[in-house]
């Protein structure tokens, strides 16, 4: 649960990057466009006006144009609020000692239901 929270910490930080690099395109693709290389166009977008990170600024750059469209703002857009929602569900698991343990007993049970049997291989020391 831990692991699933930091990765999706990380990827709405990402995307919020994306969404506040798309409100200003034009001047995104500007400040590409007159860059002499990818480190000198990743380093202006992380100074002002952009004040983007280097994680968020990595992921600009290695957009495709046909990502920049309304559709796609629409689709990050959304997919920040689910991401949202996650992140404050599982924060509020962490919260709860009894509802960890719930989801450890369930994931267990899953478990051994999808790969639990009998012995395939005979005991050698009886």
């Amino acid at each position: 649960t831990n692991f699933e929270l930091g990765r999706r910490k990380q990827r709405a930080h990402v995307v919020e990057g994306l969404l506040k690099a798309l409100a200003q395109i034009d001047d995104v693709i500007d400040v590409v466009r007159q860059a002499k290389d990818a480190n000198q166009a990743r380093e202006a977008l992380q100074g002002s006006p952009f004040d983007l990170s280097e994680e968020q600024a990595e992921a600009l750059l290695r957009l495709t144009l046909a990502r920049l469209t309304a559709l796609e703002e629409e689709k990050l857009k959304t997919e920040l609020e689910e991401l949202r929602a996650r992140i404050s569900e599982l924060e509020a698991l962490m919260r709860e000692d009894s509802k960890v343990y719930h989801l450890m007993e369930t994931e267990l049970k899953e478990l051994k239901r999808k790969y639990g049997g009998q012995r395939r291989a005979g005991n050698i020391h009886q």
